[in-house]
């Protein structure tokens, strides 16, 4: 009996060693391709002008303005993303102080907040891209999970500037 529980053990653990190497390769070759998909999107990011960024400003804050307005959505989205690159640049806003106490916000929350905000607007430009530039403005749920970076941040006055690249090729 104790010969064939140790023989049932070493066949277990010989089967199990030999199954742990081919997930270690293919562990490891997925996380080449991941790094090779980055560094294909970090090329195929657009450079930014000062008038792009005022551009998109402006027309999130328009859009903000007039919600039902599908006009906007599209000047929006031809702006915002590139069908060469399959790369959508958006820009998230946020505060650096307390509007209430006046007090400096931490700059790692001032910066997440502009990143949400840029994301929101990403996940606002792929939707409208494919339902037709639906749904409004404020009428929008989900998560946006296509890989971003951030590729650009100014401070003008109490606000921060952050300008995002999404990845759409996926």
């Amino acid at each position: 009996m104790k010969k064939c529980l140790l023989i049932l053990l070493f066949v277990l653990f010989f089967i199990s060693c030999k199954q742990d190497k081919p997930a270690d390769v293919e562990i490891e070759e997925m996380s080449q391709t991941a790094e090779e998909l980055s560094q294909s999107f970090t090329e195929r990011i657009p450079p930014i002008t000062d008038d792009f960024k005022v551009n998109i400003y402006e027309l999130q804050e328009r859009i903000k303005i007039e919600p039902d307005n599908v006009d906007l959505r599209k000047q929006f989205c031809a702006s915002a993303y590139s069908t060469e690159k399959m790369v959508m640049v958006t820009m998230g806003l946020a505060r650096m102080t307390n509007p209430e106490t006046g007090e400096p916000i931490n700059r790692g929350m001032v910066e997440r907040a502009a990143k949400i905000d840029a994301t929101r607007w990403a996940l606002y430009g792929t939707n409208w891209l494919m339902y037709d530039y639906q749904p409004a403005f404020k009428e929008i749920k989900g998560n946006f999970t296509r890989k971003t970076q951030v590729i650009n941040k100014v401070v003008v006055g109490d606000s921060l500037f952050l300008y995002l690249a999404s990845d759409l090729s996926q």
